[in-house]
């Protein structure tokens, strides 16, 4: 696992420990609070978990491109062309 994978994993497992046992941390969360909290960690770990893929595709994206550049006139007339779909 990477560090973000950790992050994303760490942040489940404690705001589900903190739903499952608040009475006894002694946080005493409303209903309305537990919805929240847990609509800010599906939110959380959404985002991250998109941000991840569009990277992921990004990078493989660009190692593509490079693959297809083998001299600085190639490189200059890829820039030139500007991406495409």
């Amino acid at each position: 696992m990477n560090p973000e994978q950790l992050k994303r994993l760490a942040v489940l497992v404690v705001s589900v420990a903190v739903i499952a046992l608040n009475k006894k941390f002694g946080l005493d969360l409303g209903v309305g609070e537990i919805a929240s909290l847990s609509a800010i960690v599906i939110a959380y770990l959404s985002g991250s978990n998109w941000k991840a893929a569009a990277l992921a595709k990004a990078e493989a994206l660009g190692a593509a491109a490079a693959a297809t550049v083998d001299s600085p006139a190639a490189a200059v007339a890829a820039i030139n062309r500007g991406p495409q779909p």
